[in-house]
């Protein structure tokens, strides 16, 4: 049965896992969606990402994304498989994986296996015969490919996968219409450590031909499912080293049906006030009619409003029709066009009420990172719009040297001050980052590249100076100041990160802002806890910056600090919590007196191999429920408000809260609400019994309660002492409450949802 692509965002499948991502703004999406049974391996994949299927060379569609997970008895491992149909000609299936340690073995054989029926299921033998991949017990409709050598154990090229780093193993279908034929290439490549080098390393590779050109619809032009299923076996006997799975692909995007779904309104974001105006543009083969069911449809999967549109046959392509749906409540939706089960398009849509107008309130404690500087004058409204409309009271923003002072003398006032402005007017304040060297002004040796230059540690009188001119014009308008960006990483401080080097840069520049502004505050450079993915890199531990920086006398009013912690589609939210105390932990244990914490980054990637867009969700208010626990923390910035890139691979494109088009995750309402429920409480307790986290904030006598399950789903009985209780959603949406005497009946999972009631 065929899906929704984003079907999962708010209905999980048996694995429990989501889709990455949401469509572009213009987006398109072919429907790429299979669950299948194989060697008692529970295995789900579903299409999801920035654009979907690619049109033809050039017309700048991104692939698709699948992700696949392989669920056994022992161990869950996650893979991404990226479908990119270059044109009618071809047909790549690629899967990106990480070895995990029971992976470490030798590959022998790389096998790929077609099928052009109606299957729902493909059940493999345990021992495949010279790397063939067998259907059903017979070996009719299947591809066989082996290596360059025989696939046998005396004689086969075996392939080292070494822990922890991305693999990718893709394989190429070209029909050859002279022979009746598909060419089919298999490439195995390592991706080294974060999947995103340049170069990737080609392991091994394979090739084969498989008879007979398929065709890809049925004669009402509907497309037949391809199924293709990606095989790596050891040669020794022993342990797999990973388990065959199967995709289903559709036939090239320009043959297909499929939608583009626009509106007037940047990111889909509307009013509760406002009619949800769209229009749907449709395209397809000519000679075919469809009726295309659009639908508006709520986090909890219920179809709020729908209509019907007709795409008549005999009509040229595209065609665009209105959409229109009354007014709905604030909330995330999803808007989606389909057509005999089929998807045709879809994406998010966002209800929020317009921003209040507000004056600047510096003593709100959260706020985001928006990379304004690049902006044009409209994205810079529409970000500063978005932002102020989820609560966040700050912005966090790099002033970066070489931007403000190209060459010496010569300054560059306009864009920092028009985005100081532009914040200011919406009530939002600015902490500016002074940050990073002038390439003029490096110590870095002749020669080296502008962007390497930027990293090396200034000069310190050139140094001075731009700090005590930003200073100058901005005193005005800014109170606080943050003093470079993570020292502790080789990426941001070299010729290589020294704590004593750093600490003397604060040093230097407290005084400069404290002789011209001495009401400002001054912040370090926010700390890396070195989570993410360098661990080769602790030796610069935050602590060991800390000590450095106490040792040159008070040179700092607050540490900055970057607390990510270890997300993934296995970690609970007991490990996270665990995680997220520890590198606390590490960083205050350094600290001597009483020192107040702004945590000046705080986020997770919706990369799908990292993470789901949901569990994202779940982790921020998890992140920030801990922050807002701690009197030391004053302030919590996400990381960051909107995706900076489209890349598939690239984990660094994906910790927004909206997408690159403005569309809406369901982190954005996550951290609205969070922000939303706990304006002008304080924290009272956290209780932890029966495998569930209690965070209880008071305000007189109104309670809130953040409570997630540590590890699965629980169900309790949570004694209130109220007549009525408000139960919603990580999103806010609203929850049942099953209320008896003041006694409240709920069952808890791994994602927050709060509780708010009046005691008398």
């Amino acid at each position: 049965m065929k899906s929704c692509a984003f079907h999962r965002l708010f209905t999980a499948c048996a694995l429990g896992l989501a889709c990455l991502g949401v469509p572009a703004q213009a987006s398109t999406l072919y429907p790429f969606h299979t669950a299948s049974q194989m060697n008692n391996f529970a295995i789900a994949a579903s299409s999801s990402g920035t654009g979907a299927w690619s049109d033809a060379p050039g017309a700048g569609g991104a692939p698709g994304l699948v992700e696949v997970a392989i669920s056994g008895a022992q161990t869950r491992t996650y893979y991404q498989a990226t479908p990119v149909i270059p044109d009618a000609q071809g047909l790549t299936v690629s899967c990106f994986f990480r070895a995990a340690a029971y992976e470490t073995t030798a590959v022998a054989r790389v096998a790929v296996g077609l099928s052009l029926d109606q299957a729902s299921n493909l059940s493999t033998s345990n021992t495949p015969v010279q790397g063939r991949l067998i259907k059903n017990g017979a070996t009719s409709g299947v591809l066989e490919v082996r290596n360059p050598v025989p696939a046998t154990a005396a004689n086969t090229t075996g392939v080292l996968l070494m822990t922890g780093r991305w693999y990718r193993l893709s394989a190429t279908f070209i029909p050859q219409p002279a022979s009746q034929s598909f060419l089919v290439t298999v490439r195995l490549e390592d991706h080294g450590m974060t999947g995103g080098v340049t170069q990737p390393t080609l392991l091994a590779t394979a090739r084969g031909t498989r008879t007979g050109l398929a065709d890809f619809f049925t004669t009402d032009g509907r497309p037949k499912p391809v199924y293709a299923g990606l095989l790596m076996q050891n040669d020794g006997g022993g342990a797999t080293a990973f388990d065959q799975f199967e995709i289903q692909v559709g036939p090239p995007a320009s043959l297909a049906f499929r939608g583009t779904i626009t509106s007037a309104k940047p990111g889909h974001f509307f009013t509760p006030q406002e009619t949800l105006a769209f229009s749907l543009s449709l395209t397809g083969p000519a000679n075919l009619s469809r009726d295309v069911l659009v639908s508006l449809v709520d986090v909890h999967g219920a179809t709020i409003a729908s209509t019907t549109v007709y795409l008549p046959a005999g009509t040229a392509r595209p065609v665009t029709f209105p959409v229109n749906f009354s007014p709905v409540p604030e909330g995330l939706y999803r808007l989606r066009a389909t057509a005999r089960d089929e998807c045709l398009g879809e994406t998010t849509v966002g209800v929020v009420p317009a921003a209040p107008v507000a004056t600047p309130e510096p003593a709100k404690r959260f706020g985001t990172i928006a990379h304004l500087k690049n902006l044009t004058d409209a994205d810079r409204d529409i970000m500063l719009d978005l932002i102020a409309r989820a609560g966040f009271g700050w912005i966090r923003e790099g002033f970066l040297w070489h931007q403000l002072q190209p060459q010496a003398g010569q300054w560059s006032w306009s864009r920092y001050d028009d985005l100081v402005d532009r914040a200011l007017s919406r009530g939002i304040a600015v902490l500016p980052v002074l940050c990073y060297t002038a390439e003029w002004a490096s110590t870095a040796p002749t020669g080296t590249a502008a962007v390497e230059a930027r990293q090396w540690m200034p000069q310190a009188a050139p140094w001075a100076n731009y700090v005590a001119q930003v200073v100058d014009r901005y005193a005005d308008r800014v109170s606080t100041w943050e003093i470079w960006n993570e020292p502790n990483l080789a990426s941001y401080w070299k010729p290589q990160p020294l704590a004593a080097d750093y600490a003397a840069l604060l040093a230097a520049s407290y005084e400069l802002i404290k002789d011209r502004q001495p009401a400002a505050k001054v912040i370090s450079a926010g700390l890396s806890t070195q989570a993410m993915d360098n661990p080769a890199e602790t030796a610069n531990h935050e602590a060991t910056f800390v000590a450095a920086m106490q040792a040159q006398g008070t040179v700092f009013d607050v540490v900055g600090f970057h607390p990510y912690t270890v997300a993934g589609h296995t970690v609970t939210p007991a490990q996270h919590e665990a995680r997220f105390e520890s590198t606390l932990a590490n960083l205050t244990g350094a600290l001597t007196g009483s020192v107040s914490l702004w945590f000046t980054e705080m986020g997770v990637s919706t990369l799908s191999r990292i993470v789901s867009e949901e569990a994202a969700a779940d982790y921020q208010v998890i992140m920030l429920t801990k922050a807002a626990a701690l009197s030391s923390v004053e302030k919590s910035l996400v990381y960051c408000f909107r995706d900076t890139g489209t890349d598939p691979l690239e984990k660094e494109h994906h910790f927004g809260l909206v997408n690159a088009d403005y569309t809406p995750k369901p982190g954005y309402f996550a951290v609205r609400h969070f922000i939303a429920k706990l304006s002008g409480m304080t924290f009272h307790a956290r209780t932890q019994a029966q495998g569930v986290t209690l965070h209880e904030f008071r305000s007189g006598t109104r309670r809130v309660t953040v409570v997630w399950a540590d590890s699965q789903p629980v169900d309790v009985a949570l004694p209130l002492g109220a007549a009525s209780v408000a139960v919603s959603h990580v999103t806010g949406a609203a929850l049942p409450a099953n209320l008896s005497t003041g006694v409240l009946a709920l069952r808890v999972t791994t994602s927050p949802v709060f509780l708010d009631y009046q005691v008398n």
